[in-house]
């Protein structure tokens, strides 16, 4: 064993001797680093699930409000009724959200996974001037008992 680790190390100096195989072992070194840093840097970070539902119900909310709600408002009121709702928001909660359009009970799963409260889990949207179609912000609530993976 000892004779083996001598033979060794005789072969690493002599690897190590030449200028021309230390320059090549440290590009090595250095290349698998950087490839290792840059996978690092740029792998996808997986979301939490707090995270993942705020988004779906953002989204959610944007296709409710742009696609259903603000359409028949102004079309019975005029763009003036939708001005009212710029301080006190326009409430969308998850029975609202499924209940508007019948695709959107297959993407309450996630919401019924982590047990979230139909009634406080909701979507503000706040309209802005000039009250257009895609003039306004969202604020989520979330009231789930979250998933522990």
């Amino acid at each position: 064993m000892k004779k083996k680790l001598e033979k060794a190390k005789k072969n690493i100096k002599k690897l190590l001797s030449s200028k021309r195989n230390r320059i090549i072992i440290i590009s090595v070194f250095c290349i698998v680093v950087l490839v290792t840093a840059c996978i690092i840097i740029f792998m996808p970070k997986k979301e939490d699930e707090k995270t993942v539902l705020e988004k779906k119900i953002t989204k959610l909310g944007k296709d409710f409000y742009e696609n259903f709600y603000y359409d028949l408002i102004t079309e019975e009121h005029g763009v003036d009724q939708i001005s009212k709702f710029e301080t006190v928001g326009i409430k969308a909660n998850l029975v609202t959200l499924e209940k508007y359009k019948k695709e959107n009970e297959e993407k309450m799963a996630r919401f019924k996974k982590n047990k979230c409260n139909t009634e406080n889990t909701k979507v503000i949207i706040y309209p802005m001037k000039p009250y257009g179609k895609k003039d306004y912000r969202i604020k989520v609530k979330l009231d789930c008992k979250l998933d522990k993976k």
